[in-house]
Parts: C-alpha cells; structure tokens; sequence
C-alpha cells in the first residue's frame, strides 16, 4: 500500500466514524422530521373524508328537497285534476 492510499484509507474510517456521530446526532431531528411529514399526510386524507362525507350530506339535502318538490308538484297537479272534474 502507499503512502497515499493508507491517507486516503485513514480519511475514510475518519469520515465514517464521524459520520455515524453526525447521524446519532441528528436521528432525533429526521424522526421529528418524518413525524411532521407523516402527520402531513394524515390531515390530507382527514380533509379529503371531510370532504367527501360535506359532499354526500349535500348530496342527500339535494335528494330531499327534489322528493318534497316532487311531492308537491304531484299534488298540485292532482287538485288541479280534481278542479277540472268538478266543473
């Protein structure tokens, strides 16, 4: 082995023993990191639930009032019927 290469060997074990410092050191950093990402996600798909069930409630308010207009118009014509007999 040269010279150089036992440098270039000794510069890597020196960074990889740092390196897994600096990663025992900012472990509780990604972990925070990746908690704030996940939670992130989850509010997304809450909103998008949320959402979705405003859709379905305005989408069976809608249902409700066309079956009570419905109703009434069946009604309506139905003493306008009735009216035309009668005369």
């Amino acid at each position: 082995m040269t010279g150089t290469e036992n440098l270039d060997a000794l510069a890597e074990k020196g960074f990889i023993r740092n390196w897994k410092e600096v990663a025992k050191e900012l472990q509780p950093i990604f972990k925070w990191i990746q908690k704030r990402i996940t939670d992130h996600y989850k509010d997304i798909v809450d909103a998008d639930k949320r959402a979705d069930k405003a859709r379905k409630a305005q989408e069976r308010t809608a249902k409700k009032a066309m079956k009570a207009a419905e109703k009434e118009w069946k009604q309506a014509a139905r003493e306008e019927a009735a009216a035309t007999r009668a005369i």
